[in-house]
């Protein structure tokens, strides 16, 4: 409770409090006394909650409002003065918008579904009783198969008859009974692991794939790395519908899931059915001292209470194989010498973490991950070098200012990722292993560092910051290593551009990544255009040149571009840099790309697609100052978008233009006639930020 009141406090007023209950209700409602207010509470699960809760809300005469939402009737009744009256119960889906969100799902058409399909959906539609999220769910696990009449019917009769005469819940309980084991064993176990995180939780990509490989559910492959095959197994859960997509980079990648609700307590459910998680802090489980402890969530340290002693003294460790802490409360764990076994150690933002709580950590020989990130060590002790099975270490810690000299002797160590404040030891030339290095700062490095930059033979991905310190450290990017470099990020300041500029000898021909941040570069430096696997670039330039255009298109393997233009306010009056009119044509190639965003900023956007350009385009963003733009277009907008003929999705983003309301201007208006007269009828979206 003490969690869903500090949420409030910060919602509606952006401050933190973390004092007692009584005063937490008092400071929301003196920040409320005077304010109009429209708060939404999700998802109450008992009428004492709610109790507790209202007398946050005090009664103004603003005309605010508060609505709640509530499975269950009789919580609805207590948040409702005059019962029905102030009652909505949400309807199910009537048929033809079950239909589309079914179809759609899967056929991403409303239309779709062909006429062999179309009883055996009918029959699905029906079992599932207009109840979105098993339709959804449902639709989820039939897009991984083949559409076929056996293929679904097999689905179908695996609900059972009495399917649609049952409560929504138990309803939903069995599609979501029959999608979990419809999963490979592999893929089963990723999923369950999802039972450690707290309800709501934003679980990012990266420490999610980490973990399930730390922990052995993803296995060699030849030909791809257990991160792409992490990968893998997190994009066929969102495929399926099983977790929810939070995130999306610059390059349409989920980075961050988020787990329904509902099947968050399906999962939990069958998690503790299993003995695969142990929970504290989490309302409505109860934990057996008595049981084999196999993982361990510490969540919501005011949901604990008794429970720490079963934490501190009845309960075995000897079995456990992860621990995660999503509190401040480490006080209530037993000291680290307490789990020998385990393989994941996840203290992700516990703010009380010391150094003093790290003893023993020299004695968990089989760690695989340790996740100290957003803590407040300032410091890592030396016998951290013992921890033999280690694959990721993630200090990106604001305190922490260098690492300890025994951390060259982690043998397996992959992933080391860090604050760019972070120095790292001599000698860590020799970490053979180790295949992920971010994010160094080059000015706190010693002078050899770029030295044993180049050893690292096995180092796949790399982000460095460049600044004005960082002149005795770097001289050029060839030294930054090159061997089997698939992902570059350079954070460089502008003065220090000329360096990218050089050519890079030997090439890289195995990046796939490449990003430069910070700075404006004069034009696409010609190194770039030996990259021929280079999928990803996100690149500034000060002009866009005919021949920078005609470089990356001949990069046959991009499949995305970002490309700035920029030009420095001090020379907005100089009419010799302002931007000219390019024109993209067929001959320019850009074979694969997918995904462009192309922005201009201080100057107009003077771009143009020509019939047959990009001929495999399905997503444009385009970012411009419409003033600086309507020079270069005649005063129409036309960038032609009418000739790419798979384009799909087109945003724009008026990012730079003063007053006034995007849709209602005319460059959008412009927009808007160019994209009804494209064949494929794209949608069109603006992001004005």
């Amino acid at each position: 409770m003490m969690e869903v009141l500090r949420a409030i406090l910060r919602d509606v007023s952006g401050q933190e409090y973390a004092g007692d209950i009584q005063h937490l209700i008092e400071k929301i409602s003196n920040f409320l006394e005077h304010e109009r207010y429209f708060i939404v509470v999700d998802d109450l699960w008992d009428s004492e909650s709610w109790e507790t809760i209202k007398c946050s809300f005090i009664k103004n005469s603003c005309g605010s409002r508060i609505i709640t939402t509530t499975r269950k009737n009789d919580v609805a009744e207590s948040c409702s003065s005059s019962h029905q009256n102030h009652i909505y119960k949400l309807r199910p889906l009537n048929d033809e918008d079950s239909r589309g969100l079914f179809l759609k799902r899967i056929f991403g058409t409303r239309g779709g579904c062909p006429s062999h399909l179309a009883e055996v959906s009918n029959d699905i539609l029906k079992k599932c009783g207009g109840l979105p999220l098993a339709i959804i769910s449902i639709a989820g696990l039939l897009a991984g198969k083949e559409p076929t009449f056996n293929e679904w019917n097999k689905v179908q009769s695996s609900f059972g008859y009495a399917l649609e005469r049952q409560s929504d819940v138990s309803r939903m309980t069995q599609v979501l009974s029959l999608s979990y084991f419809d999963l490979p064993p592999h893929l089963r176990s990723c999923l369950l692991y999802l039972s450690i995180f707290p309800e709501d939780y934003e679980i990012e990509k990266d420490r999610l794939v980490l973990r399930w490989i730390a922990e052995g559910f993803i296995h060699e492959e030849h030909g791809f790395t257990q991160y792409e095959l992490g990968e893998r197994c997190f994009n066929e859960l969102i495929n399926r519908s099983l977790i929810q997509p939070v995130y999306l980079d610059a390059w349409g990648t989920v980075t961050d899931c988020r787990v329904h609700d509902i099947i968050l307590e399906f999962i939990v459910s069958k998690a503790m059915e299993e003995n695969f998680v142990t929970l504290f802090g989490v309302p409505n489980t109860i934990c057996d001292p008595h049981r084999m402890i196999r993982r361990i969530s510490l969540q919501d340290r005011n949901e604990i209470g008794d429970a720490v002693v079963d934490l501190r003294e009845k309960m075995i460790y000897s079995h456990t194989r992860g621990v995660s802490v999503f509190t401040d409360c480490f006080d209530s764990l037993p000291s680290l010498d307490k789990f020998r076994r385990v393989r994941v150690l996840d203290l992700n933002g516990c703010a009380g973490l010391q150094t003093k709580h790290l003893a023993h950590l020299g004695g968990l020989f089989t760690l695989r991950y340790l996740n100290l990130r957003r803590t407040r060590i300032h410091m890592l002790p030396e016998e951290i070098g013992e921890l033999q099975y280690l694959q990721t270490l993630d200090v990106r810690i604001d305190e922490l200012k260098e690492l300890p000299s025994s951390v060259v002797h982690l043998a397996r160590l992959a992933n080391l990722l860090c604050d760019h404040s972070v120095q790292l030891p001599d000698g860590f030339g020799s970490m053979q292993a180790l295949q992920r290095l971010e994010a160094i700062g080059l000015s706190y490095q010693p002078p050899g560092f770029t030295h044993e930059l180049c050893q690292l033979r096995n180092l796949r991905s790399l982000e460095v910051y460049v600044s004005e310190f960082s002149r005795g450290v770097v001289s050029s990017p060839s030294t930054l290593g090159a061997e089997r470099l698939s992902s570059l990020i350079i954070w460089i300041k502008q003065e220090f551009m000329n360096l990218m500029m050089e050519p890079w000898s030997p090439t890289p021909l195995s990046l796939k990544l490449l990003e430069i941040r910070w700075c404006s570069l004069a034009k696409v430096p010609t190194w770039i255009g030996l990259l021929d696997n280079l999928r990803q670039l996100d690149l500034c330039v000060e002009h866009l040149r005919p021949a920078d255009i005609d470089m990356l298109g001949h990069l046959n393997a991009l499949s995305y571009l970002y490309l700035s233009v920029f030009i420095e306010v001090s020379d907005r009056s100089s009419s010799s840099k302002e931007a000219k009119q390019v024109k993209i044509t067929n001959a320019q190639g850009f074979p694969s790309l997918r995904k462009f965003l192309v922005g201009s900023r201080d100057c107009g956007l003077g771009l143009f697609f020509e019939a047959g350009a990009m001929p495999k385009l399905q997503e444009l963003e385009l970012r411009f100052d419409t003033d600086k733009t309507v020079s270069l277009t005649n005063g129409e907008f036309d960038f032609g978008i009418q000739h790419l003929p798979f384009l799909a999705i087109v945003t724009c983003r008026l990012g730079y233009w003063r007053g006034g309301k995007a849709k209602h201007h005319p460059a959008w208006n412009a927009l808007k006639v160019a994209v009804s007269s494209n064949p494929n009828h794209p949608s069109l979206v603006t992001n004005k930020r």
